[in-house]
């Protein structure tokens, strides 16, 4: 009998799942996976299953990461933060540029990036909601001169036999690097910039470790506030965003609990999904089977397999 899917986010995925041989589950059904987003719509049943609203909001918001992770003693791996304006000011930090980051948005949406306390109050006032405020990374990795943030995609398991893909996505802002430029080209705007797949950067396996041992420690710090810790058919496919400064140290900015793997995107976004999601319906029929899972490009985060 052929395996079974519901899939409400990805066409990259469920051309992988069907290539394969898998077939969509009848709406009532159970399936043997089930990565439905429920942001969007009521979550369907799976032996495999993504997480609910309340575990993914614990994940991708920016002020519960920082929480989680400063409550463990690993706030360090995200630039300097706070929670608000008020403890920013009794803390009387110097340098910048400073960013104020609305908690629950992605994309380079509800950002902005300000010179000074008068720019953070008003940009607090004009994104309203939570936020956290960090510092810029003043010496960010530039790759054709252009500001890189890593997008690393990590599988989060329940049995917490964490997992982490070996190729990443490099996300160049449009403009050249000028840290005195704080417009949003130059910054964190990503509705306009340019992609490479990590496989064409030399340097990167070293840059890769360090990611995986901080990915490693966050998700250390966020398991114990997590309702599905421990449950072993449940798994997320997380995209991590790290901006690495120039000595190589990435710096934790944001985790998406819901990454997009949508169809119409540029053609490197589309290869670099297209191979993780191949090697994503691999494994899990490996999980599914009971036996060792063909791991593809995925290794281990915590020496599970």
């Amino acid at each position: 009998m052929a395996r079974t899917f519901h899939v409400n986010r990805s066409k990259l995925l469920v051309a992988a799942l069907e290539a394969r041989g898998w077939v969509a589950a009848e709406a009532d059904a159970e399936a043997d996976l089930a990565m439905w987003d429920p942001y969007r719509t009521a979550p369907r049943r799976g032996r495999l299953q993504t997480l609910e609203r309340r575990d993914a909001n614990r994940i991708d918001g920016k002020r519960p990461l920082f929480t989680a992770l400063r409550a463990a003693g690993e706030a360090g791996l995200m630039p300097d933060t706070w929670l608000d304006l008020e403890r920013w000011r009794r803390d009387a930090p110097s340098g910048g540029p400073w960013y104020v980051k609305a908690s629950h948005l992605s994309g380079g949406r509800g950002i902005e990036c300000v010179p000074d306390a008068d720019g953070i109050a008003a940009a607090l006032d004009a994104i309203r909601g939570a936020c956290v405020i960090q510092r810029g990374v003043a010496d960010p990795m530039l790759i054709d001169g252009r500001k890189a943030t890593v997008r690393t995609y990590v599988l989060w398991r329940g049995d917490g036999r964490h997992l982490v893909f070996g190729e990443s996505l490099f996300i160049l802002q449009p403009r050249p690097w000028d840290p005195a430029d704080l417009d949003p080209e130059v910054q964190f705007l990503h509705r306009k910039p340019g992609y490479r797949s990590s496989d064409d950067h030399p340097g990167y396996p070293a840059l890769h470790r360090r990611i995986a041992d901080a990915s490693r420690r966050t998700l250390a710090a966020l398991a114990p506030r997590l309702d599905a810790r421990g449950d072993a058919g449940r798994f997320q496919l997380l995209g991590f965003d790290y901006l690495p400064d120039a000595g190589g140290t990435p710096w934790l900015i944001e985790i998406n609990a819901w990454p997009n793997f949508g169809w119409r995107e540029r053609a490197t976004q589309r290869a670099v999904k297209h191979r993780l999601m191949t090697d994503f319906a691999r494994l899990a029929e490996g999980l599914l089977d009971g036996a060792p899972p063909d791991l593809g490009r995925f290794t281990p985060l915590d020496g599970g397999s």
